[in-house]
């Protein structure tokens, strides 16, 4: 065959069985065949994807893309580089006065000094006391205590229905799950009404 030697030719630079066969007309075996008959080395499966551009973990296209060990990284020294978009990180600077942390009596759940830390009167002790007054139960939506410590693995939470962390008195302490608790700091108005209802000591 005339073109058996064109065939090996074409696989030497380059082309693939499968192109060979295609172009010539005959199995992709048969120029496999040719090739190793004719004394030339079948490429690798790693070099026959690098050389088509097929990405192989841990397989580099060209050696100049290759990290070599010992090398410094590409992107030493380039601190402070880049220039500053309105996306990127500045400590201290927030895009948006929105999303800013607002300190103290710019926080919008400050009131009247109620982000103070609680009295020591507000102990396990008096928690325990009124959860067992309000029958271990939420007493916004019912959930028991047992339903909770399932859910969220902790016990039901006791909320001051004046929002003054520093009155403990039992008349201002209520049972809340952990959900209905974190519904209280919204319109707060409404739930001091709603659990001043309540509360019947």
């Amino acid at each position: 065959m005339m073109f058996k030697n064109l065939a090996i030719e074409d696989y030497l630079k380059g082309m693939s069985y499968r192109m060979v066969g295609e172009k010539y007309k005959v199995n992709h075996k048969t120029v496999r065949y040719w090739v190793i008959k004719s004394g030339n080395e079948s490429r690798s499966r790693v070099e026959s994807l690098i050389l088509f551009g097929k990405k192989m973990r841990g397989v580099r296209r060209s050696v100049d893309t290759e990290f070599k060990k010992g090398e410094a990284p590409w992107n030493k020294n380039t601190k402070g580089v880049m220039k500053l978009n309105k996306t990127s990180f500045k400590e201290g600077y927030h895009y948006s006065k929105k999303t800013e942390f607002k300190k103290g009596k710019d926080h919008p759940c400050y009131i009247d000094g109620t982000s103070s830390p609680y009295p020591s009167i507000f102990n396990d002790k008096l928690k325990h006391k009124i959860r067992k007054r309000d029958h271990y139960i939420c007493q916004n939506c019912g959930i028991a205590e047992k339903e909770q410590l399932i859910i969220y693995g902790k016990k039901l939470e006791i909320h001051h229905i004046d929002y003054s962390k520093d009155n403990c008195e039992e008349v201002n302490l209520i049972s809340l799950c952990r959900a209905c608790h974190a519904k209280t700091n919204f319109n707060r108005e409404y739930w001091k009404t709603v659990f001043k209802e309540k509360i019947h000591v």
